[in-house]
């Protein structure tokens, strides 16, 4: 499986570079799941994503604020409410006594938000860079 492709582009590389990377993450861990690699790799790819989504996270926000994006705080919003979510699941992958089918649903998760949010929410970031020609 391949979560990106190219209808993913926001025309902001450092946001699109970031992006590739965190669906390839995502991939790697529908693959584990998928091939039964075992909950310590699982452990440890759900970890990588979680990290790697705060970083990524952070650097959109700022690219944000520095073209002055209008909708920030509602941005924001999603960001902090998606970490939230995915903190408890990694926190319940810890502790379930199902853990093949809780990775299953958590790869759900993170693939159907990752490529909603980036198809719609974050298009809006490069439309707006786009249409106030602002440099970054």
């Amino acid at each position: 499986m391949t979560m990106w492709n190219d209808d993913m582009l926001i025309d902001v590389p450092k946001i699109d570079e970031q992006h590739r990377g965190l669906t390839k993450a995502i991939d790697d861990l529908a693959e584990a799941c998928e091939k039964n690699r075992g909950e310590d790799y699982i452990r440890k790819t759900l970890l990588y994503i979680a990290n790697y989504t705060k970083e990524h996270f952070a650097d959109e926000e700022k690219i944000q604020e520095e073209c002055e994006f209008p909708h920030i705080r509602m941005h924001k919003k999603q960001h902090s409410d998606f970490v939230a979510t995915a903190t408890e699941l990694i926190m319940e992958y810890s502790t379930t006594e199902e853990p093949d089918e809780l990775a299953k649903k958590i790869c759900k998760i993170l693939i159907d938000w990752v490529t909603n949010h980036i198809r719609t929410e974050d298009k809006k970031i490069g439309e707006y860079i786009k249409e106030n020609q602002t440099k970054l």
